[in-house]
């Protein structure tokens, strides 16, 4: 499991050993200018990761050499339970629409989803090795907070999703998904563009048809 923080805090550890063993070197041998020049490494290694973190791993050329498909923006999700899910007769028996909004970084992912019944919001996340695709794969387990009026039959449970992009840019992700409460099913995302801003389902919605409309008057 590959963690952000993990690979921040080896990143912040392995520069400060360096520094240390520099400054020492320094210290014996190099001139003052130099010094100098060396007291602003650890500002500037901070800011390198910083910037690759927010933003360089997605320009062109550089995201082609690394295996981290880029996820962030708004999504159109279709669920499809499975016979065997234990879904109540009154409850929803799918397909289900709703959408995913997904905000990325190189090292962190927040993910929410909405339907009509209720929302998700994910609590932790890994990046699978690629499996011979060079396209890493990403679980993430979420938190499901059903709109009151829906859970006499469907209380807050929590799930792991599985997504399984096809390429860097993916415009279609297939993926599963396994709850707490016995139901289980396959998922397909389809990309609707880069905004993030959605905070419920009928601002996704809304932002969906004017996407839609856009593209319609080009």
């Amino acid at each position: 499991m590959r963690r952000p923080g993990l690979v921040v805090r080896i990143t912040a550890v392995g520069v400060g050993v360096v520094y240390a063993v520099v400054l020492h070197l320094v210290g014996i041998r190099l001139d003052q200018g130099v010094k100098q020049g060396l007291a602003y490494l650890p500002a500037l290694a901070a800011l390198l990761l910083i910037a690759w973190d927010l933003s360089v791993w997605r320009w062109p050329l550089v995201w082609k050499a690394t295996s981290r498909p880029r996820l962030d923006g708004l999504w159109a999700v279709t669920l499809h339970p499975t016979s065997a899910s234990r879904i109540p007769a009154e409850g929803n028996q799918g397909p289900i629409d709703g959408y995913m909004v997904v905000k990325q970084t190189y090292w962190t992912m927040a993910l929410r989803q909405f339907t009509a019944e209720g929302s998700s919001v994910s609590r932790a996340f890994f990046w699978e090795g690629s499996h011979g695709t060079g396209i890493d794969w990403l679980t993430f387990i979420y938190d499901n907070m059903p709109r009151q009026r829906h859970q006499h039959r469907s209380g807050r449970h929590f799930g792991t999703c599985s997504l399984r992009p096809g390429n860097r840019r993916p415009t279609e992700i297939e993926g599963m998904y396994f709850t707490d409460r016995y139901t289980q099913g396959d998922l397909k995302m389809t990309f609707l563009g880069r905004d993030t801003d959605a905070g419920t389902f009928d601002e996704a919605a809304r932002k969906h048809a004017d996407l839609t409309a856009a593209q319609q008057a080009k």
